[in-house]
């Protein structure tokens, strides 16, 4: 959960507007909840594909300049 934390600080205040903006009016523990899963499954996405892609890129590039 500690890999993904960053995304869901990101996006857990955006899903709920783009929803509302896109008219699902989600209220209560219905609501809730779809926020929390659409919330972790965009972090967990973001993660595997933006995040740590370029945590290894940086790491093999800084060791490349740095030894």
């Amino acid at each position: 959960m500690g890999n993904i934390s960053y995304g869901v600080y990101l996006f857990h205040l955006l899903l709920p507007k783009v929803l509302n903006h896109l008219n699902y009016n989600l209220t209560g523990f219905i609501g809730y909840l779809t926020c929390l899963i659409l919330t972790v499954i965009l972090a967990l996405m973001t993660y595997y594909l933006i995040e740590n892609p370029a945590r290894i890129f940086g790491r093999k590039l800084s060791t490349k300049f740095l030894y």
